[in-house]
């Protein structure tokens, strides 16, 4: 599942939990989001989070430290790390008045959106 970004990829979803997604609920204090990357080269990588704003730090650490798990986009820092990026959170999930809303559909179906609008390959997920 590239194009939803996950806090951690050791961790497994709860006993019993039913569907095709893990459940994932908005932190309300950020939200959930589609994440965009944007490369010195032109090129924008698109990714989503239920803590859109924690994720987007997330990278960017790992970025930074030439640790993150794509290869290709580690490489287009071109030994800037992080710097060699903006970063910023494209979109929303719309908020609900369900406090434990599902949003893991929301996310995809946004990310979906945005790589047609944006004519985006699936490569350009991170």
């Amino acid at each position: 599942m590239c194009a939803t970004i996950e806090r951690s990829r050791t961790r497994r979803p709860p006993r019993g939990s039913q569907g095709p997604h893990p459940q994932v609920t908005r932190n309300p204090s950020t939200g959930g989001g589609v994440l965009g990357i944007h490369l010195r080269t032109g090129r924008v990588m698109l990714g989503s989070s239920p803590d859109a704003t924690a994720m987007l730090n997330h990278l960017r650490t790992q970025l930074t430290l030439w640790s993150h798990p794509n290869g290709a986009l580690q490489a287009d820092g071109d030994g800037d790390g992080a710097d060699g990026f903006a970063f910023d959170v494209v979109d929303v999930v719309p908020p609900s008045d369900e406090p434990d809303r599902n949003i893991a559909d929301d996310l995809q179906t946004l990310v979906a959106l945005w790589e047609d609008q944006l004519s985006l390959l699936p490569e350009d997920r991170c």
